[in-house]
């Protein structure tokens, strides 16, 4: 299993409804393609997690790096997993506004960071994000595989 976290900037800010319909066609998309993750968006800047099989997660940032909505693209973590970090999510949602567009998976992370990555043990600063969107029980999946196993 093969999980990809990249951040990159909007070229053009996003509006509410031109996120909605991001988030329809990445979600459609990922469920066909049994990928699962999460995106964060705030003020024109994108944090993006994806999982599933190597080729697909490929395919799927092989579309982002196409796309011309994005630029200064940079790949923060690109490693073999044990199991999914988000299993039940084909694109985990957070927006840094106070008020919920309506989204499913809403919620007020960047409102407060501190409440949400208290747990698990520190790491990179994109593994601390990653693992404030998960469970306490669940903060290890994202350690990568040993080799070999």
């Amino acid at each position: 299993m093969r999980s990809l976290t990249y951040v990159s900037s909007a070229r053009v800010p996003l509006s509410e409804t031109e996120l909605e319909g991001l988030l329809r066609e990445v979600r459609a998309w990922n469920a066909e393609h049994g990928l699962t993750g999460m995106m964060l968006y705030s003020d024109g800047n994108f944090i993006q997690s994806l999982e599933g099989a190597p080729d697909d997660v490929e395919v799927a940032f092989g579309r982002i790096t196409d796309d011309p909505r994005h630029h200064g693209i940079l790949v923060m973590l690109d490693h073999e997993v044990a199991e999914r970090a988000f299993p039940t999510q084909t694109m985990g949602y957070r927006r840094s506004s106070t008020r919920a567009l309506g989204i499913e998976g809403f919620t007020d992370f960047l409102q407060d960071p501190a409440g949400a990555v208290g747990r698990g043990r520190a790491g990179s600063a994109p593994d601390i994000l990653l693992r404030s969107f998960l469970p306490p029980d669940h903060a290890d999946v994202l350690a990568p595989r040993a080799a070999g196993a």
